[in-house]
């Protein structure tokens, strides 16, 4: 299905991902090949620029604020290790580098990992990693709060556009999928 930029202006259009497949990173898009009970229940809209952001995205969609999500790619370093692992969790939260991850991580330092090393190894846009199709040997972590959702939003590889999907779609794409509390308490 192509969509036009007329209709990321009027709010989200979810289609199934298999019919919007052009709107997911080349990475997502053999997850969706390879998993076809998961791409059943993930589905993509168009979105505008100001709707890149979570916060700019809640904004623009008027989704369920508890179900967006924020991802950030880590670095954890132990001696000559490194660890490169994906973080989900909800908009607005604060990421608990120092305790929550690095204790997840067995790593001596957590920080950010390179923007370059991220969108090369990823295949996915500064903006919009999302966490269908990351490389398998990077660790995904997803803040146990999200799970209780219906759905949750996050990005699709593109800064074009965000998908929705139940939260069990990441244990269904990644078995080894790390759920636990990643956020600092408030």
């Amino acid at each position: 299905m192509v969509l036009n930029d007329a209709d990321a202006h009027d709010g989200p259009s979810w289609i199934r991902i298999q019919d919007a497949i052009d709107l997911i990173a080349p990475p997502g898009r053999e997850v969706v090949r390879e998993n076809i009970r998961a791409a059943e229940l993930i589905y993509a809209s168009k979105i505008p620029p100001e709707a890149v952001s979570g916060e700019g995205f809640i904004a623009w969609s008027g989704a369920d604020p508890c179900g967006a999500t924020t991802t950030l790619v880590v670095e954890g370093k132990s001696g000559e290790n490194r660890t490169l692992a994906v973080c989900v969790f909800p908009v607005g939260a604060r990421l608990d580098f120092n305790r929550r991850v690095k204790k997840i991580l067995s790593s001596k330092s957590v920080r950010m990992a390179d923007r370059v090393v991220v969108q090369t190894s990823s295949g996915m846009e500064f903006g919009s990693i999302g966490p269908v199709g990351i490389p398998s040997d990077w660790k995904l972590l997803v803040d146990d709060s999200l799970m209780g959702r219906e759905d949750i939003y996050a990005g699709s590889g593109l800064v074009m556009s965000k998908l929705k999907f139940p939260p069990e779609v990441l244990e269904m794409i990644r078995p080894d999928v790390i759920i636990e509390p990643i956020c600092a308490s408030a």
